[in-house]
């Protein structure tokens, strides 16, 4: 995709985001929490993991966060939409022959395939070849329609759809996702100021997703911050996301309380392919992914299932 934003191939109005200016306003209605929404209860739970910065976690979440709702005995399906496809290779399937791209491109429905260690966790495999249909649906219309038509069949199925994205937010597979989702979770990095530069764009894409026709469902949960340790750093990073939501939406509490840790145990635990709580529930990094599991419940006036 020309990193300028323009398509060659065919002719696509790019939106010119300085009108985004006017509903800016907006921004307060639109990100009250879903626990205030009590016609949100009883719907499955779509919730799109998205930062365009690259290094942020994503992928380490989707996993992590999938395989902590499934451990609660939450019925949840993977939707690897990341053209890395991670998550799809960390829980068995890299390179599946039935995978994400034959909705996209078929027509199929989604393919819903089982791990071997849980009965409640699910995979809609991802693609390397995604980025090409990406391109190609540039020059179809309604392409952001197309997750939301088929997850509609199957939605009742689960208690949770999680989304994995790639880091662009020009990428239809994004707009899918968000026109998709009840919800967006924003991860961001621990590591410097640059962690939370992109935020006024990943949250102007948040609004736009909500005027297109047919849109307007999605709610904004929050910002989990990964990747965090005990110093003046991730202090300030803390400090400035939390400044950054006072100063535009009127309120700091977008950001969880629960932080990431940057633990060595997160770092290994990369080396098994299945998320860390089905490693051992007993270790520290287990505990920390559980905990901002359960906040996020409590966001959502949930509880869990199993103990």
């Amino acid at each position: 995709m020309p990193s300028n934003g323009q398509k060659t191939e065919c002719n696509i109005k790019v939106e010119n985001f300085s009108t985004l200016n006017i509903f800016r306003t907006m921004k307060k209605i639109s990100l009250s929490f879903i626990a205030s929404n009590n016609t949100m209860a009883t719907r499955t739970k779509i919730i799109t993991i998205f930062n365009q910065k690259g290094g942020t976690g994503k992928s380490f979440i989707t996993l992590n966060l999938a395989g902590c709702l499934a451990f609660k005995g939450y019925k949840t399906l993977v939707i690897d939409l990341d053209g890395q496809a991670d998550v799809s290779s960390r829980l068995g399937h890299y390179r599946s022959e039935i995978n994400i791209l034959q909705v996209f491109r078929e027509g199929r429905e989604i393919p819903m395939l089982g791990v071997p260690f849980s009965d409640f966790l699910f995979l809609a495999p991802g693609s390397v070849h995604i980025r090409t249909t990406d391109r190609e649906m540039w020059c179809n219309g309604n392409a952001h329609g197309v997750l939301k038509n088929a997850i509609a069949p199957i939605a009742d199925q689960f208690d949770f759809i999680i989304i994995d994205t790639p880091p662009d937010h020009e990428s239809v597979m994004v707009d899918n996702a968000l026109f998709a989702s009840t919800h967006l979770l924003v991860p961001i990095g621990g590591h410097g100021p640059n962690d939370i530069e992109n935020l006024d764009t990943v949250m102007d894409k948040f609004i736009t997703s909500q005027f297109k026709p047919g849109g307007g469902d999605i709610e904004f949960l929050g910002v989990i911050r990964n990747s965090v340790d005990d110093g003046a750093m991730a202090k300030l990073i803390h400090q400035q996301t939390e400044h950054f939501f006072e100063v535009s939406q009127g309120s700091n509490s977008a950001v969880f309380k629960t932080a990431l840790r940057f633990l060595k145990e997160f770092k290994n635990a990369q080396a098994v392919p299945i998320p860390i709580v089905f490693q051992s529930l007993s270790k520290p990094a287990s505990k920390n992914f559980m905990e901002f599991t359960d906040e996020l419940l409590i966001r959502l006036k949930l509880k869990s299932i199993k103990a």
